[in-house]
């Protein structure tokens, strides 16, 4: 055993003085490799529009308002504390509470009936 890796170790020392086996580690020089530049943009697409014909109509949908209602309501720091103050409570109740909850709104909603929104 010993002997096999005396000769092994002979061998690589032999073939470390030859030229021939020291020359692919010179030959890397970097422009032998030509590597693509990685582009991790997406690619442009430009307008959803631009293979349509001219003059097409597109229609926006109406979800979504054009600017806000007023400033106060979106200024309005007591308005944005109790809507806040709420999504907390009703993210924290569990589901039956939840569907409790939901439906006792839902009954004193009908009990008021129509005359809820009217103006008296």
């Amino acid at each position: 055993m010993y002997v096999a890796a005396i000769m092994f170790v002979l061998a690589v020392i032999e073939r470390a003085g030859d030229p021939d086996a020291w020359r692919w580690l010179w030959a890397f020089n970097g422009n032998s490799v030509q590597r693509e530049r990685f582009n991790n943009r997406l690619d442009v697409q430009g307008h959803r529009t631009a293979h349509d014909p001219p003059g097409t109509f597109v229609a926006a949908s109406a979800s979504k308002p054009d600017g806000p209602a007023s400033a106060s309501d979106q200024l309005d720091p007591v308005k944005r504390a109790w809507e806040q103050g709420w999504k907390d409570v009703l993210s924290r109740l569990p589901a039956d509470e939840q569907s409790l909850l939901f439906e006792i709104l839902h009954a004193t909603t009908l009990s008021r009936g129509p005359q809820a929104g009217a103006v008296g």
